[in-house]
């Protein structure tokens, strides 16, 4: 008769032995199929295991811990050696040379473990390459960005979907009161909330608008513009802001228009007006002025000859003397001119080379 206890081992070791099966096979499709490399080494570094993906990568199985590791990499990669044997769990970012002879940057995080009744280090390493490029691109932009606002009289601020600022950078913030990132954390409704248009625009732009501006607080005019940031499915995820200041430009042209103003009405009050003939263009031009005397629209441009044709006949060869003589230097000319125009009135003309 059999003994039901050692029945009961025996159908104990099968189900043991079974669960063993599943995971070693658990255990190879992982490893098998992983794309990082994960490695066993014993504490002086020897490689004791090595999933396909390392040999894969290195075109053979290392044999230490930091084959194929850069030259400049190496003391590093020792001190961090050093730091796992004592517990620690810092990750190790380091270049090693792949199958192609071409230097990659692996991520290796590594912990103590047992194996064989004895410890052990096993590592697990990412290739990081693609990433480590794109933030050194993404590094030199905003390096480039940066001395692009400091340089210029401008500003730059970024905000999250709530209106948190993120970013706040330039030289203009000064002009503002403000420090470089001294808002980030806090409201840009907060920082808008004495400028209503601002304020609009802050709304605006984050229910997706894209909105632009000028705004004038005291003496200084500032020109900027709001875009909305987008994810993948179009849900607006923030905003960036950009404003630049735009006073100088402002003020000189507010000289420019006072000065044609004051102009206008110097000619207005002397009856006298002028006219220029670009030759390049091909473009006749009046002041006001001289429209009015001439019985002539307001100044949209004609091609000279048909300025021409408003001289009287009998007065055009002297018209084109004139023209001709100006073309040849600078030379001033005085001529009467009898005009055959809407006004039908005499003119002088004093032209001079362009």
């Amino acid at each position: 008769m059999a003994d039901p206890d050692l029945s009961q081992n025996g159908a104990g070791r099968k189900q043991a032995e079974e669960v063993l099966r599943e995971r070693d096979e658990l255990f190879r499709v992982l490893t098998d199929h992983a794309n990082d490399f994960i490695r066993l080494h014993d504490l002086d570094g020897r490689s004791v295991y090595a999933s396909p993906s390392v040999e894969r990568f290195y075109g053979r199985v290392p044999t230490t811990v930091f084959d194929f590791t850069h030259p400049e990499d190496v003391e590093n990669c020792q001190r961090w050696w050093k730091k796992v044997l004592a517990g620690g769990t810092d990750r190790l970012h380091w270049r090693v040379r792949d199958a192609g002879g071409h230097w990659r940057w692996l991520e290796t995080s590594a912990a103590l473990v047992r194996y064989h009744d004895r410890p052990h280090v096993l590592t697990v390493c990412r290739d990081i390459t693609d990433r480590r490029r794109a933030e050194e691109q993404s590094r030199v932009a905003a390096e480039r960005l940066r001395a692009v606002v400091a340089a210029a009289p401008m500003a730059i601020w970024a905000v999250d979907r709530s209106g948190i600022k993120t970013l706040s950078e330039g030289n203009l913030l000064a002009k503002w009161g403000r420090e470089p990132n001294e808002m980030v954390g806090r409201s840009i409704f907060e920082a808008a909330k004495g400028v209503p248009e601002l304020l609009d625009a802050a709304r605006r732009v984050l229910s997706g608008e894209s909105v632009s501006g000028v705004t004038t607080v005291e003496d200084e005019t500032f020109e900027w513009w709001y875009y909305p940031l987008r994810a993948d499915d179009g849900a607006v995820t923030g905003a960036v802001g950009v404003a630049l200041d735009v006073t100088d430009r402002r003020r000189a042209e507010d000289g420019l228009r006072e000065s044609e103003r004051k102009l206008n009405e110097a000619q207005r009050l002397a009856h006298l007006g002028y006219w220029e003939n670009d030759f390049e263009a091909d473009r006749v031009s009046w002041s006001d002025e001289t429209g009015r005397i001439l019985g002539l629209p307001p100044d949209n441009g004609r091609p000279a000859a048909g300025v021409r044709e408003l001289v009287h006949p009998d007065d055009r060869p002297s018209f084109d003397e004139a023209f001709a003589r100006a073309l040849r230097g600078n030379q001033t000319t005085t001529r009467n001119f009898a005009w055959s125009g809407p006004a039908a009135r005499c003119g002088t003309s004093r032209p001079s080379s362009m």
